[in-house]
């Protein structure tokens, strides 16, 4: 992040005094996004609003892009009917056992160029509902729902009806929409008991568990660091620095070769490589 940059210009502050020896780490833990923007405001500001941050939200007024206003769809032998009361979303399909009911939506996920909704199922268990919702303006052909298999919209029992394995969130979604995700599946009872840290990508998601480097800012403002090239962090993302790809005249394949000159890379929040 931006705020590693300026120390590594900076250098760190003239020591007072001889430098404490590196203490021997506890193992890192999550500390939140929230402890990351004390110091990186400018990366947090960027991060707001962006598809990371808004991966995963619970469905409310504001989150949810669809208008849940009556609408009735039907995809083949698949029908469904969006409706909401006082503040809570519904969907009105077919479950399971291919038995019409009411099913509400708790969360959805994604933001553009579609969102999907989730549905709780029980046993821990999220389901992706396979009717998504185009968020593109209506100029590109968006404001619609759509089914992710067309008009070949799977029945109940297939693997790939919204209710199968295929789109059970646990297993095929939430790794990639939260932070610090364990599936936490029970085989002798079939349940889920999933957690996380964060409902989005957050900071930690790709440098992974920040109490070291949060520890090792505070040493530092206070000058009684030693040198520590990880600066705390698990991950730094800059193996790629003073790398280019360059075109092989001779076969015309890319070979990775290293520049004469240092580039300096500033580091990148949230998974932006």
């Amino acid at each position: 992040m931006g705020g590693l940059v300026w120390w590594q210009n900076q250098g760190p502050p003239a020591a007072t005094g001889a430098a404490t020896s590196p203490p021997t780490q506890a193992p890192a833990v999550h500390v939140g996004s929230a402890a990351c923007a004390t110091c990186h405001a400018a990366q947090t500001k960027a991060w707001m609003g962006s598809q990371h941050q808004l991966a995963m939200q619970a469905a409310k007024p504001g989150a949810v892009l669809a208008p849940f206003a009556g609408e009735h769809l039907r995809f083949g032998v698949v029908e469904a009917t969006f409706s909401q009361r006082a503040g809570r979303y519904f969907v009105r399909t077919a479950g399971a056992d291919g038995k019409v009911g009411d099913f509400e939506v708790t969360q959805v996920i994604g933001i553009q160029p579609l969102q999907q909704v989730l549905i709780d199922m029980g046993d821990g268990r999220l389901q992706a509902l396979d009717i998504a919702w185009d968020s593109r303006p209506r100029e590109q052909g968006g404001q619609r729902w759509f089914h992710l298999q067309g008009r070949h919209a799977p029945k109940p029992g297939d693997e790939l009806h919204w209710t199968g394995r295929q789109l059970n969130w646990n297993f095929m979604c939430a790794e990639c929409h939260t932070t610090r995700f364990r599936k936490n599946f029970d085989p002798e009872t079939r349940r889920y008991a999933s957690t996380w840290s964060e409902m989005n990508v957050a900071c930690e998601a790709c440098h992974g568990p920040g109490s070291n480097h949060v520890a090792w800012a505070r040493d530092a403002a206070q000058r009684n660091v030693a040198p520590d090239p990880t600066k705390g962090l698990l991950r730094r993302f800059d193996d790629r620095r003073s790398v280019d790809w360059a075109i092989d005249r001779g076969d015309g394949v890319q070979a990775e070769q290293a520049l004469n000159k240092v580039i300096e890379i500033e580091p990148r929040s949230a998974c932006r490589r």
